[in-house]
């Protein structure tokens, strides 16, 4: 082992030079691009994950017959999700219930391929995991063990606004409240 450790002297700091601070940075992102032009959504709730596919700009042909064309075009962007979908639950150490909504796919046989390929790559996870089918509305519903605390729970924390929830109020709301706590203030204070 010691003969493949070598000092790294480049100008360039060794976590930049390797792509390590981007690819840290990139688990904490709630979009996650994919190279066809799709996308991922992460979105987290307190009992489980949801992974949403989303074709982006990924559309294929809009002809005549491109019926057939639009559902190769689903199912190929579905299967480059799916390598995704499971290097990012490696990266980010999601575990619990994870729903991940795949992109609609009419044809059974479509989604089994998926289905297959979403198994077939979590084998190559050391986590156990355990996998519902694909339902007709694209949906696949798994739990994954959860090992330890990933980058999210390590980096961040809850913000002081929202408290956790993800959403700010709105200036009129906010103006409303300080409305009402001026007045209670003011009718405290003169009794």
């Amino acid at each position: 082992m010691a003969e493949r450790v070598f000092r790294h002297r480049e100008k360039t700091p060794l976590m930049d030079a390797y792509g390590v601070d981007a690819e840290i940075r990139s688990t904490l992102s709630r979009r996650v691009d994919l190279p066809s032009g799709g996308y991922l959504v992460f979105d987290y709730a307190e009992a489980f994950t949801v992974i949403d596919v989303n074709t982006g700009r990924f559309v294929g042909s809009r002809g005549k017959g491109s019926g057939a064309r639009l559902e190769d075009t689903i199912t190929k962007n579905n299967l480059e999700a799916v390598k995704e979908v499971v290097r990012q639950l490696r990266l980010r150490d999601i575990g619990g219930i994870i729903v991940i909504d795949f992109i609609d796919m009419a044809n059974p046989k479509n989604r089994a391929t998926v289905e297959g390929a979403l198994k077939n790559e979590l084998e190559r996870d050391r986590t156990k995991t355990y996998v519902v089918e694909i339902s007709p509305l694209g949906l696949v519903e798994m739990t994954r063990q959860n090992v330890t605390d990933g980058p999210r729970e390590i980096l961040t924390r809850k913000c002081p606004v929202c408290e956790g929830d993800g959403i700010v109020v709105s200036d009129a709301s906010m103006a409303i409240d300080v409305e009402r706590k001026l007045r209670a203030r003011r009718s405290a204070s003169s009794r």
